[in-house]
């Protein structure tokens, strides 16, 4: 799976969560950038990234994904 792929995936999780379907991301967007973001929604969004792609964090890992490219990269295992 390549990056595009990821980031397009990451994008319907996030419409998913926030129930928002014009949210427009990119691998800058952080918490601040989405109305509503905050540390269980972050949980929330984690959890559905794991179970999504099939990988597992730590709570440590997922606190320090502080956007969707380091969470991008980290599903890509980098």
């Amino acid at each position: 799976m390549n990056k595009e792929n990821v980031m397009e995936k990451l994008q319907e999780i996030i419409r998913d969560v926030f129930g928002d379907s014009s949210i427009v991301i990119n691998e800058s967007t952080k918490a601040d950038d989405i109305d509503g973001w905050d540390s269980l929604t972050h949980i929330t969004i984690m959890e559905a990234v794991q179970d999504e792609f099939g990988v597992k964090f730590s709570i440590d890992e997922m606190i320090e994904m502080h956007n969707v490219g380091e969470i991008a990269s980290a599903v890509m295992g980098g």
